[in-house]
């Protein structure tokens, strides 16, 4: 059975903002964009304990995860998908930003919220419009 064709997935991701009013963003092999890292809920796991799991996971940086932002309900017809995706802000406490799941990744990076990437994924510009309203920007 498969997340999200089978029965309805569950994923959670983190809008990580360090001090800097930078975001941590993660680019995967198989698509040509940056995207917030996350991934699917385990069975008994706590949305927001998922978030903070998937990033140090993917990113090898410890986040806290301080508010739920928003979620999402995606029906990609198309696919015949069914996703459910929440979205913490979070703080990171440690750890360096590094690819830490080479075969699904090749880069992370920090971002600053006002030159983020032209190839910035649409629920990851929505999320950070969310925190960062007009300052928000997207690289020239």
């Amino acid at each position: 059975m498969k997340f999200g064709k089978d029965f309805v997935g569950v994923s959670c991701f983190g809008l990580v903002v360090n001090r800097k009013g930078e975001i941590l963003l993660a680019k995967k092999k198989t698509r040509n964009y940056w995207s917030l890292p996350g991934g699917k809920l385990e069975l008994m796991e706590q949305t927001k304990k998922c978030a903070e799991r998937e990033v140090l996971e993917e990113t090898g940086v410890k986040i806290k995860a301080e508010k739920l932002l928003c979620f999402e309900e995606r029906i990609d017809k198309k696919n015949k998908e069914h996703w459910l995706a929440f979205y913490y802000k979070a703080k990171p406490i440690s750890g360096k930003a590094m690819v830490k799941e080479p075969d699904k990744f090749e880069d992370v990076k920090w971002f600053n919220h006002a030159r983020l990437p032209k190839n910035l994924s649409e629920y990851g510009w929505r999320i950070s419009r969310l925190v960062f309203g007009n300052k928000a920007k997207k690289q020239s």
